[in-house]
């Protein structure tokens, strides 16, 4: 995958602010690009600690939280909340662009946006997990798109027990809002994720 072809992708690319504007709550993630140990380009998650209080307890997630009152923009709280998770500083010129908002699924009765930010980094600091933080993933970008490593989840305590698209990396499953924002930038550089009616 090139970064001048994401680049001027996301340049040209009018994201869809619609969620953010009819949501009571915000949020903000950052998908932070860098070339990885073989140059190609690469991606940060978090797993997120255990924590009774946290709807997303324990999922993978990329960096990133709630809109702070001391935010500025949402931008802001992206570049915040990753360098509080992750002890990766972000300028602001790094961002490339915005993705399209999300909404919580079906499975969360949250009234919530998430709005998504990409960034490139020409080389990441030491990672500094802080307590919110049981683990940093590095993932290439190609692997993220491997075939072999789609398959479906089963989330617990979906009363359901319905099948969601998910990605299967070191041991770590990647599903759920995460998920979706993957979804929304590959489909814009021309590549694809499974959506759930594409599910064996």
């Amino acid at each position: 995958m090139n970064l001048d072809t994401i680049q001027t992708i996301l340049r040209q690319h009018v994201p869809d602010t619609a969620p953010s504007a009819r949501t009571r709550h915000h949020a903000a993630v950052a998908l932070v690009l860098f070339p990885g140990s073989d140059r190609a380009l690469s991606t940060l998650f978090i797993k997120r600690a255990e924590h009774p209080l946290d709807p997303w307890s324990g999922h993978m997630a990329l960096p990133g939280g709630w809109k702070d009152p001391t935010d500025t923009t949402l931008e802001a709280a992206a570049r915040r909340e990753t360098a509080e998770e992750t002890g990766v500083p972000i300028a602001q010129e790094a961002l490339l662009g915005r993705l399209d908002d999300v909404e919580t699924d079906r499975l969360r009765q949250i009234d919530l946006s998430v709005a998504s930010f990409v960034y490139y980094l020409e080389e990441l600091p030491p990672l500094t997990p802080n307590r919110e933080v049981s683990l940093i993933l590095q993932a290439p970008l190609d692997a993220l798109l491997d075939p072999q490593r789609h398959a479906v989840y089963h989330f617990p305590p979906d009363p359901l027990h319905r099948a969601w698209p998910c990605i299967h990396y070191d041991g770590q499953i990647i599903w759920g809002l995460t998920y979706r924002v993957l979804q929304n930038f590959f489909l814009l550089t021309g590549d694809k994720l499974p959506a759930e009616n594409e599910l064996p």
